[in-house]
């Protein structure tokens, strides 16, 4: 990917609900956006999470951003809230 966040700035790709139940039925109502998701590229500063990393961060944390057709978050790594399955 040629997306590369600065200082701080941490790219994450959202991770997407299952919008179906355990038995299969496919659910038709709106959802709310996902509070989690991967890292895909950290800033140049010395940060805590790295790219790989699946992170928990507020609700209307970041930036929104389209790149290439496709959707992601700049966010701080100080709006990051914890890392998911971490050591």
């Amino acid at each position: 990917m040629n997306l590369k966040p600065l200082n701080d700035r941490v790219l994450v790709k959202r991770v997407e609900e299952e919008l179906s139940t355990p038995s299969g039925l496919i659910l038709s109502t709106p959802v709310d956006r996902p509070d989690h998701g991967k890292v895909l590229a950290v800033g140049s500063k010395v940060l805590e999470v790295v790219a790989g990393n699946k992170v928990l961060f507020g609700k209307f944390a970041g930036q929104s951003v389209k790149f290439e057709g496709e959707d992601f978050l700049m966010i701080k790594e100080e709006d990051i809230l914890a890392v998911i399955g971490g050591e």
